[in-house]
């Protein structure tokens, strides 16, 4: 990097007084520690050495240190502050800055060439009885210096790797150069501050970085690797240890109430010994710098790296290490250990799995790679494969600490998605357990939301104080939150909660671009769940750059399908959907494959190709039930479900129901598994059980916080419970529902609540403000496209027109739908449309019509579905009347009415009591009682006075019932 006439091109040390520099490994070396200087940091002391006592601008230094490179400013400003830290509070002074214009070094003492060391003067360790018989332990003593304060930014050198909890990706950044240089511990108070919304909680009692020293010049990285992710598991299993990043400690060391403990994991061959591997250790203990160092074999490293983490452990947490497992693997399957390891960090999952089966193939006790396995094919919804990895894992990582053993066995019980609801309690249990372990709450939380209920994840969520933990914990926190306001439908708080995640990951700097891509792919989710006549969010794409930026290939796959699920159907996205969908069967990405074949399914129903519809969904049910993916399994088994009542195979979708487990759909198919058992309660006649599930799913849904809008999703169920309300006849009930939801800023729900606001005030007797209402329904309606949806409220609004007199308007609505209805083999559109224009034709006295209509409805409809067989069943009986057999038609309008009281429905039976004359009705229920219902409920307009037939007169008696 830099030429100098001090000293001759093949010297191998310079002195500075006492500071020695080894050029050839680029470190400094002396009385104390051998300190590994990141590569810019080291480059910058030699310019420095080089040219002593002139100015250097830092313009110039740019240029020298990152040439053809666009760098932010604070780079130099932090290289700078970590050489001062490297040099020691004797000589920082060496480096002066010229403010604006550079620095300037100048040291105390002459710059010399040495060829050889002067003696160093070691202190040996303490014998361990843990470790086994190897090569020499050294522990190099020396006095702690103090530190000073850290230039704010990111900074740039070497590539380390923290452990903050072994689930989580170890970010890497250039920040992380400055742990390199701390020997020290930082002794620091006041980790919790008062919170006017949140009770605090108690932090960890240790505070530990675990950094990996890579060297540059050392292509062999898989012993400190090994050691690296041995040690984290062991540290991530103990609760009240928190694991920090370089970036946590170094940008919040004024807030951490623990003593913050810095472990350097460091490999190395030594040039003297080319088969020789050096491990070590660096780290402060009791007010000493300790340098743990063993030597040995390439095949003697799993024994090195258990020893070594048992001697950390032993030293860091003297009453904490306990009981640990052996580390059992051999050096081949260790060296492919490190690249299933670089997969982990980069959360790839496919190939985390891919070079996992390889590891414990060759190394099958190995019980970290099978946890760590077993959570990759968790992701990928492998549960089968999961579960079964876990379960060996748990026999081989044996003996452990009871807390441990509760960690693992929710972890075990968090990869069964038969189980997700014991994982949510046992995470709640080690949270109540371990209140300072803010990663147990957070993992609850999670589960919670996986369950489908998002205001318990977010009142979990609520009552954390964790802006004082570390930074991937207060990311994932945002994050979760954000997942439940999806949950929730609530598309501005889940977008708010994206862009904090995105502000705190972006301001940590280089090294969270997955979790800048995490919240880039909540941004575009929120923009297409607000506007999704919109195209595609840039968004997606900007996470899928991220992800591969990251090197996380599982990631940009998921965020590029987002974006196709998000386009509108084309040649060109079907073809990448098909190319999609060939690589994650490839890459045993289950769950990946059923949302794609999902995704397929749902093009097939918009184009009304039933059979290629129903073909996918069993094609991916096949697939859930092969990965043994119960969560799956379960969110296609409610999309069939409601093909089945699609098709009116009400039966079949009642058995299909019923071997359902609603805690086993999760996420939005939560709402569908809903929606589902709502209309099968509606097909039986049942107002109030539909009634409950709607209340059901209203009371799940996160609530608005104080001075806040309702979610979307909310808006949109005020509709649906109104709409129950109006079966019931509860008509001032439903009006408010109904006001609530014409808030929506959705199209769909405020098409919804006009044609409901238009229903009831025809049900009212106000039929000016019904046309009203229908006029302005019928302006929104063009605008929702094409589909079942489409289709369900144009036969509501022909429905309404035919009841209101407007019988051409109505039968153009009709007209418009009917071809695509027709085509798409779904019986119930088919059949609503058949009944919609039998009694639209029999309105205006056109009897063949309407019997023609009539006869196609009975042929497709089975007789328990009520909704459409009660208006079938008026219709005949007003036929029988228009025909001249009232006794017919009398009969058939009692039993009607004595199954609508069965079943509660009120606004039949106020309906019903039109066709008849008062004198009819005196036996089963009276003038006072019918009276009364109407006052009652409001419903003075719900009659079948619309629909033509002659009177006659009473020449029969009816049963006898009572209201």
């Amino acid at each position: 990097m830099a030429t100098s006439d001090v000293w001759h091109s093949d010297a191998r040390y310079v002195r500075v007084g006492s500071l020695c520099l080894d050029l050839h490994q680029r470190r400094i070396v002396g009385a104390g520690p051998d300190v590994d200087l990141p590569r810019r940091v080291f480059d910058l002391l030699l310019i420095l050495l080089s040219e002593p006592n002139r100015l250097h601008p830092r313009e110039e230094l740019f240029d020298r240190l990152w040439p053809g490179c666009v760098v932010e400013d604070k780079n130099l400003s932090r290289s700078v502050w970590l050489l001062r830290k490297a040099l020691g509070d004797e000589r920082k002074h060496w480096i002066r800055t010229v403010t604006k214009a550079g620095y300037l070094f100048e040291p105390d003492h002459p710059i010399e060439a040495v060829d050889t060391l002067p003696a160093i003067e070691v202190v040996p360790d303490e014998p361990s009885d843990a470790a086994p018989p190897l090569p020499v332990v050294m522990d190099a003593v020396q006095s702690a210096d103090t530190l000073e304060a850290e230039p704010a930014g990111d900074g740039e050198g070497f590539t380390p790797i923290a452990a903050v909890d072994h689930q989580r990706h170890a970010a890497m950044f250039g920040m992380a150069s400055l742990l390199v240089l701390m020997v020290t511990m930082i002794g620091i108070t006041g980790w919790l501050v008062s919170r006017q919304h949140a009770a605090p909680v108690p932090g960890p009692s240790a505070a530990i970085a675990l950094i990996e020293v890579r060297d540059p010049g050392n292509a062999d990285r898989w012993p400190s690797r090994l050691t690296y992710e041995w040690l984290a598991w062991k540290l991530g299993g103990i609760p009240d240890v928190a694991l920090l990043t370089p970036s946590e400690l170094a940008a919040r060391s004024d807030a951490i109430t623990p003593r913050i403990a810095v472990v350097f994991i460091s490999s190395a061959t030594p040039p003297n010994a080319p088969n020789q591997i050096v491990l070590r250790a660096r780290f402060e203990d009791a007010g000493q710098d300790r340098n743990i160092e063993l030597r040995g074999s390439p095949e003697q490293v799993p024994a090195m790296a258990d020893a070594l983490s048992r001697q950390v452990m032993q030293r860091l947490l003297p009453r904490r290490e306990g009981a640990w497992p052996k580390l059992e693997l051999n050096e081949t399957a260790a060296r492919r250990y490190e690249a299933m390891s670089t997969a982990i960090e980069r959360r790839d999952w496919i190939a985390t799995v891919a070079l996992g089966n390889e590891v414990v193939r060759m190394a099958p006790r190995f019980g970290l790679a099978r946890v760590q396995l077993a959570q990759a094919q968790s992701r990928l919804a492998q549960s089968m494969a999961a579960v079964e990895q876990m379960d060996a894992a748990l026999a081989m990582l044996q003996p452990v600490s009871a807390e441990v053993a509760r960690r693992l066995r929710a972890q075990r019980l968090s990869m069964d998605p038969r189980r997700l609801s014991e994982a949510a309690e046992a995470y709640a249990d080690l949270s109540r357990r371990h209140p300072g372990a803010l990663q147990y709450a957070i993992e609850h939380a999670r589960l919670l939301n996986t369950i489908g209920q998002p205001q318990p994840a977010l009142d979990a969520l609520a009552g954390l104080d964790a802006d004082q933990a570390p930074m991937n914990l207060r990311i994932a926190r945002a994050l979760i939150q954000g997942d439940a306001y999806a949950l929730g439908g609530d598309p501005d708080r889940m977008r708010a909660q994206a862009r904090i995640a995105r502000r705190m990951a972006g301001n940590a700097g280089q090294g969270w671009e997955i979790e800048s891509a995490d919240a880039a792919l909540m941004l575009a989710r929120a923009d297409t769940m607000q506007y999704p006549e919109r195209p595609p969010s840039p968004r997606y794409e900007e996470a899928a750059g991220l992800y591969e930026t990251a090197g996380n290939a599982t990631g940009a796959m998921t965020a590029r399908f987002y974006a196709l699920a998000a386009s509108p159907p084309s040649p060109q996205a079907d073809a990448q959907l098909d190319k999609l969908l060939a690589t994650a069967n490839a890459g045993g990405y289950r769950q990946l494959e059923v949302d794609i074949l999902l995704r397929i399914a749902a093009q097939a129903q918009r184009a009304g190709a039933t059979d290629e519809y129903r073909a996918r969904l069993e094609q991916a049910a096949a697939v859930a039930e092969a990965a043994g993916d119960a969560g799956a399994r379960a969110k296609v088994g409610v999309m069939l479900a409601g093909l089945d009542m699609m098709s009116l195979r009400l039966s079949e979708a009642q058995a299909r129901m019923r071997r359902l487990d609603r805690n086993d759909v999760s996420g939005p198919f939560r709402r569908w598994y809903d929606q589902v058992q709502s209309l099968q309660y509606e097909m039986r006649g049942d107002a109030a059980g539909a009634l409950d599930v709607a209340l059901r799913v209203e009371r799940e849904l996160p609530a608005a916080a104080a001075g806040e809008a309702p979610s979307e999703l909310r808006l949109r169920m005020a509709c649906l419970i109104g709409e129950q309300r109006l079966a019931l006849g509860d008509l001032a009930a439903a009006r408010a529902n109904l006001e609530r939801c014409a808030a929506s800023r959705e199209k769909s729900s405020q098409l919804l609540a006009k044609l409901l606001d238009a229903q009831a005030e025809w049900m009212s007797g106000d039929r000016d403000t019904a046309r009203l209402r229908l006029g302005q329904a019928a302006t929104i309606l063009p605008m929702m496209g094409t589909g079942a949806d489409h289709w369900n409220t144009t036969l509501h609004l022909g429905m309404l027109l035919t009841r209101l007199g407007d019988y051409p308007a109505s039968q153009r609505w009709y007209a418009q739908i009917q071809a695509p209805v027709r085509a798409s083999g779904y019986r119930l559109p088919m059949a609503l449309l058949a009944i919609g224009q039998a009694e639209n034709e029999a309105a205006q006295g056109n009897w063949d019509a309407a019997r023609a209509h009539m006869d196609e409805a009975r042929r497709i409809t089975p007789a328990s579905a009520w909704p459409l067989a009660r208006r079938i069943e008026a219709l005949d009986a007003v036929a029988a009347f228009a025909a001249g057999d009232y006794l017919h038609g009398r009969d058939r309008v009692v039993r009607l009415h004595q199954r609508a009281h069965e079943l509660g429905d009120v606004s039949a039976q106020v309906e019903l009591h039109s066709l008849l004359p008062a004198a009819e009705w005196d036996r089963c229920c009276s003038e006072p009682d019918r009276i009364a219902l109407a006052e009652r409920t409001g419903l003075r307009g719900a009659t079948l006075d619309w629909l033509s037939r002659p009177r006659g007169q009473v020449t029969a008696s009816l049963p006898v019932g009572r209201h």
